[in-house]
């Protein structure tokens, strides 16, 4: 069962309610009159952002969806440490049982992080359901019943080698405003994050990405400077392989003594929490899942490193006569031992490493909260270190972290001003009703989240078009940005591209400079119509192009109001 607020858009689905809902406790005496509430919610909730994790002060309206279907409404609202159900309203097709429901409501209590939830009911309950809410673990109360909500809190950090940098930023986000895990899991960069976040902390992680190259790794020169062109980055790569095949995988030397400047193994002694990471036996291909302090401390370096033994580009790690390899080949992302060991509220961080992600073969419990990091910025090559490169992916961690949780904006990008909501909703209005271009909003959907890589709708399309403008402007995704000084930003045509780009990187750069057909070099060309004088024959250039780059052309005249706006 998935979750999230509905959004104004959305009021037509209360129809089916209207004919099939039903309470399913007594918390209203009206379906017609709970309804007429809900719906007045909903209106209200002009959303851009519809993640509970996202505060918000005032009664909210909740969707609850069996796949993408919405089967069930609730009314609640959060008042300090509790989260107050006022109303659960469900089809009666719908196949949510009494365990359904409550799992439900009590991941929806633990994503928004409080204590308690309460069940405000207007009536005596039968005793059918009164027997239903003991089972679960509620007690009654003045205001109806409530129940403890217990959370054991749980990082798994996943593998990608150099991209790991990610989950620092992540973690600090989350260490700024006081999550702490009792349960780390993690695999190959991932298990050394786990070892660090409990031997070393923030300070000293941070450090160590902020100094560290490829030689700090790998017993590997890898020549020539990679930043220079992407042949410099081909001829480096080549290097590697050769040298991999030499020597039956490069050695990890070299982190031997960058483990021990940075990790306190003592510290970690003395710690009560919970370290699993996973490597693969080799030639078995068996997942091994390490408890790494019930091994002798002697061998908990062999182990962080075993589990990052990306075989065969890197040697395998010998331990006790056997080999092992990279946990990524079997559990690139552990979020199942975190469960298995009592988590149930989970911060997963995928930095997107080659391997196997177990969350798509096996679903993680519909009673775990997890919220789930992945960025949509590439982070660059996964074997080239860089000390620059991965300050720069601290803070895109940091940022994507900061929008999750407060009160900024964006899938590329944080905006972060008051009423932006409103902003850009009144701006868009004014944009399609005097645009020479006729826009219909439904039509654009499917189109602006092919390229946006993010849901579309109706609240966020204006957000949506105006991040895809600072993507086509190569703005920084590393800073946070108003309203004003995003769209300024738009045109001062400074690439702010990585310094340490990945193969990929450099690929798409290249496209977009010189490729005819790119995206850049066709909104290079749209872009004359601003040097048209006779506005009957702009309005025709503009109507020709929209019939066949409609996109593109909408997102050109955008750029123009918004600047036109804000600045004149």
């Amino acid at each position: 069962m998935k979750t999230r607020f509905l959004r104004a858009s959305e009021v037509e689905k209360l129809d089916e309610f209207r004919m099939n809902g039903w309470g399913v406790l007594p918390f209203f005496e009206s379906l017609t009159l709970e309804l007429s509430e809900i719906l007045r919610l909903v209106l209200r909730q002009n959303y851009m952002d519809t993640s509970l994790t996202k505060p918000r002060s005032e009664e909210l309206a909740i969707g609850i969806f069996d796949k993408e279907n919405l089967c069930g409404i609730l009314r609640a609202k959060v008042e300090k440490d509790k989260l107050i159900v006022k109303s659960v309203v469900l089809l009666q097709t719908s196949n949510v049982s009494w365990e359904m429901l409550f799992t439900t409501l009590e991941k929806i209590a633990r994503t928004m992080e409080v204590d308690f939830l309460c069940l405000q009911l207007e009536k005596e309950l039968s005793p059918d359901q009164a027997e239903q809410l003991t089972k679960f673990g509620f007690e009654k109360n003045n205001r109806g019943f409530q129940k403890s909500i217990c959370s054991v809190n749980a990082y798994v950090f996943g593998g990608g080698g150099a991209r790991g940098s990610y989950a620092i930023g992540v973690w600090k986000f989350f260490e700024e405003h006081g999550f702490d895990a009792e349960i780390v899991t993690g695999t190959s960069i991932g298990a050394a994050s786990a070892g660090l976040f409990d031997s070393g902390g923030l300070e000293r992680a941070t450090e160590l990405w902020e100094e560290i190259g490829t030689e700090n790794i790998l017993d590997f020169d890898q020549g020539e400077d990679i930043q220079e062109s992407m042949t410099s980055m081909l001829k480096s790569v080549a290097k590697m392989g050769v040298t991999s095949v030499k020597e039956t995988g490069i050695s990890v030397a070299p982190i031997y003594e960058t483990i021990k400047k940075y990790y306190d193994f003592d510290k970690m002694a003395k710690s009560d929490r919970k370290i699993f990471i996973v490597t693969v036996e080799f030639p078995s291909m068996e997942e091994v899942v390490v408890n790494l302090k019930e091994k002798p401390r002697k061998e908990w370096v062999d182990w962080l490193i075993a589990s990052g033994s990306f075989f065969p580009i890197m040697e395998a790690k010998e331990i006790q006569g056997k080999y092992y390899i990279d946990g990524g080949y079997r559990n690139n992302l552990p979020i199942d031992i975190a469960e298995n060991l009592g988590a149930n509220r989970i911060v997963a961080i995928d930095v997107q490493g080659p391997g196997i992600d177990k969350t798509k073969l096996i679903a993680p419990k519909e009673v775990t909260a997890i919220e789930m990091f992945r960025s949509a910025w590439t982070l660059g090559a996964i074997l080239h270190f860089d000390s620059l490169r991965s300050s720069d992916n601290i803070q895109l961690g940091y940022l994507e972290a900061y929008r999750r949780y407060s009160l900024a904006f964006g899938y590329w990008y944080t905006l972060v001003e008051e009423n932006l909501e409103e902003k850009l909703q009144s701006l868009w209005q004014e944009f399609v009703a005097t645009s020479p271009l006729e826009i219909e909003e439904n039509s654009l959907f499917a189109k602006v989240e092919k390229v946006y890589k993010s849901e579309v709708f109706r609240e966020n399309l204006p957000l949506a078009l105006l991040e895809l403008l600072g993507k086509n402007a190569n703005l920084s995704p590393l800073r946070m940005y108003s309203l004003e000084e995003f769209v300024l930003e738009l045109n001062q045509n400074e690439s702010t591209l990585p310094v340490v780009k990945s193969m990929f990187e450099w690929t798409n750069e290249y496209y977009q400079q010189f490729f005819l057909l790119s995206d850049n070099k066709r909104a290079e060309k749209l872009k004359e119509i601003y040097n048209i004088n006779s506005a009957n024959e702009r309005k025709k250039r503009i109507l020709r192009v929209g019939m066949i780059f409609p996109l593109d052309t909408i997102l050109i005249l955008w750029e123009e109001f918004l600047h036109d706006r804000i600045y004149i």
